[in-house]
Formats: C-alpha cells, structure tokens, sequence
C-alpha cells in the first residue's frame, strides 16, 4: 500500500509517496507552475466560445482548460493576491449585470 501526503504552503506544494513501512517512495515539490492561458496558444475567449458549442471538435478540451483556469482562480482568491482579487471584482460585477434587477435601479431620486 502506497499513501500520499500533501503539504500546502503559499509559495509551494510537496506531495511525498509513502509505504506500509513508512518508507519514501518519491516526493515532488511544485514551486510554481505555467498558467493555464500564460504563454499558451489557447485563447480564455476562443475557449469559451469553444466550450458554448455542441459537438465542436474542441469543445471538451476548451471547457477543460476552462475548468482548470477557475480553480486557479479560486486558489488566487482564497490567497488574496492581486489577481484572485480581481478575479472577485470581476465575477461580482459579472452576476450583478446578470441579475435580474438592475443595478442602477436601485439609485437615490
């Protein structure tokens, strides 16, 4: 029997590989990885299109990268860096355009 372990911390994650004999198996440290549409030649736009279209080629594979873009997001957001704070910005703004009563409506006369 084989358990893996997870230690996060803020700049890095180390996952190690146990035995029953509490032996180390392998033990890899992440430090920092690509992004998802960093330096990628996917586009975040083309892939929502991508993902909105039944039977498209690509569409699996689009809402894929999608999937994994929103928990980086996520993980962004739950640190408080910069870009997990604009993330929030930007989907509260997004669900307030999106409701169903207006913003503006609810303005002082």
């Amino acid at each position: 029997m084989v358990i893996i372990g997870v230690d996060p911390h803020k700049a890095s994650h180390t996952a190690v590989a146990i035995c029953g004999d509490e032996s180390e198996v392998a033990k890899v440290t992440v430090r920092r990885e690509p992004r998802t549409y960093q330096n990628s030649p996917h586009s975040y736009y083309a892939d929502l299109c991508r993902s909105a279209l039944p039977g498209h080629p690509e569409q699996r594979y689009a809402q894929q990268r999608l999937d994994r873009y929103r928990r980086e997001l996520e993980v962004e957001r739950s640190l408080g860096t910069p870009e997990g704070r604009r993330a929030q910005r930007s989907a509260s703004t997004a669900t307030r355009e999106s409701s169903e009563t207006p913003a503006l409506s609810h303005r002082r006369q």
